[in-house]
């Protein structure tokens, strides 16, 4: 309830109560104070809109930068960031490009914001996108209205998660939005702003969120994280303290329902495995394979200090509770879950090994040649079974042939290769063929994996892998 206005209708004398009622009545409120909130809510909107209007003018002057080839600035940002951040997002025009630039100068609209930020999150213009990252988290106080915050905040999140904090997201009443209508929100944002990034609709993601409404169940997520030689991973390593569930060393805000999509995202080949299993005998045989792996292809910083001796690579399971996750994402394809990692407790995790970075990256590989319709990788139910599927054929050709390792890392033809063999594998052992269908889901395109005409799941709850196919899946 709002407290401004329950104060003006006890202060009320009762003769203007009276008045009031009526005029409530007359325009079809149930309540007087209903009435007055939507006067209030109107007056503010009206209030937000001629504020908004303002910067109107410079912000269809930073628009034609993008026809000119001019660089984006921190000024620009700003602009931005006052311009649209005093209006609620359901105040934008939610028009599509009909190929007139005149839809896309339209102030405001979610066409227009989306040309804006394309052009803060891209490095073809204004240099890194790192950059305008950082001058986001400066400057996001000037976003006033707390759901155009969460309107916002993705694009940016999804540069990088460095330097977003409690703090930031606890801003005025950002927090006091519905969890439900922050996930909204952003849907709806990434769904038009990422039109080659297919993401999970707004109905797929709340009903999902339905299954963690008890607050006695924790939401089960998994991360793969990196820990420094020596660092401890628990806070207490005394069984049944309750500081045993606080993770230490390698924690981070970002989760994934998805055991499989945390390895594809977290898991790479390090240093350490390349010079072990490539039998590399130089430290520039090792930089090479390093370079031909990931230099260029956007998914590992090859100067990260993690891929150095030193730091091992740990796959982990936790447990929050639904009312402390931020908000969810799905840009990148990694079914994202945000939270604080002081409200998350970390059930079991273990060391990541080669078994684990070969199987994610053949099942990488096979989700890759199966997107069709619109999906992507988060769009493949029972991708954690083929993970757990792939595991285990894995550990099966390589006790045939150890160096199938080192021929993989030495070329990188030799995946695709290897991913036939492992479907060899698949068939050998259950005595069916991998397949898949579409299933429709609400608005949604996913795809099913398949054994035969068997659904695949999730073999084994947690992070431990079986050894061996489970009997429903076998057909001898």
């Amino acid at each position: 309830m709002d407290k401004e206005i329950l104060q003006i209708i006890k202060n009320t004398g009762s003769g203007k109560l009276k008045y009031m009622e009526k005029q409530a009545k007359k325009k079809n409120f149930a309540s007087v104070y209903d009435y007055l909130l939507d006067t209030k809510t109107q007056k503010e909107r009206e209030s937000s809109l001629a504020k908004a209007k303002l910067y109107a003018k410079e912000t269809k002057q930073i628009f034609t930068k993008i026809a000119e080839d001019v660089a984006f600035n921190g000024e620009d940002l700003q602009t931005v960031l006052k311009a649209y951040g005093s209006i609620s997002p359901d105040d934008m025009s939610t028009k599509r490009f009909s190929g007139d630039t005149a839809d896309a100068e339209s102030f405001p609209s979610y066409l227009n914001l989306k040309f804006l930020l394309e052009m803060f999150v891209t490095d073809q213009f204004g240099g890194s996108s790192n950059v305008f990252q950082k001058l986001f988290l400066e400057h996001e106080h000037l976003i006033e209205n707390d759901e155009m915050f969460w309107t916002l905040c993705s694009t940016f999140w999804c540069i990088s998660n460095v330097g977003f904090t409690d703090e930031i997201f606890d801003r005025n009443g950002r927090n006091k939005v519905p969890l439900e209508r922050r996930v909204e929100l952003i849907t709806r944002s990434e769904r038009f702003f990422e039109d080659r990034h297919p993401v999970h609709s707004l109905d797929y993601q709340l009903e999902r969120l339905k299954r963690w409404d008890n607050p006695d169940v924790d939401t089960p997520v998994f991360r793969v994280f990196k820990v420094g030689s020596g660092k401890p991973v628990r806070q207490s390593v005394v069984k049944d303290h309750p500081d045993q569930y606080i993770h230490n060393e390698g924690s981070s805000w970002s989760y994934s329902f998805s055991k499989s999509l945390a390895t594809i995202v977290g898991l790479y080949w390090n240093r350490h495995l390349i010079k072990k299993y490539a039998e590399c005998s130089t430290d520039e045989e090792v930089e090479k394979i390093i370079r031909s792996l990931y230099n260029g292809n956007g998914t590992t910083n090859i100067n990260d200090a993690t891929l150095y001796d030193g730091f091992y690579q740990c796959i982990g399971l936790f447990g929050l509770e639904k009312n402390n996750i931020e908000f969810l994402t799905d840009k990148w394809g990694e079914d994202e879950i945000i939270a604080n990692p002081e409200n998350v407790r970390l059930v079991e995790y273990r060391f990541a090994n080669a078994i684990d970075v070969m199987a994610s990256g053949l099942v990488r590989e096979w989700v890759s040649n199966k997107e069709i319709n619109n999906t992507n990788r988060s769009s493949f139910f029972g991708i954690d079974g083929l993970f757990d599927l792939f595991h285990i054929c894995v550990k099966k050709t390589l006790d045939d042939d150890p160096k199938v390792i080192k021929r993989v890392l030495r070329d990188n033809q030799e995946i695709t290769r290897y991913l036939r063999i492992i479907e060899q594998k698949v068939e050998e052992l259950c005595g069916v063929k991998l397949g898949h269908k579409i299933v429709k889901t609400g608005e949604d395109d996913f795809v099913q994996i398949l054994l035969g005409d068997i659904p695949l799941e999730r073999f084994k709850n947690g992070i431990r892998q079986l050894t061996s196919v489970p009997k429903k899946y076998i057909n001898h």
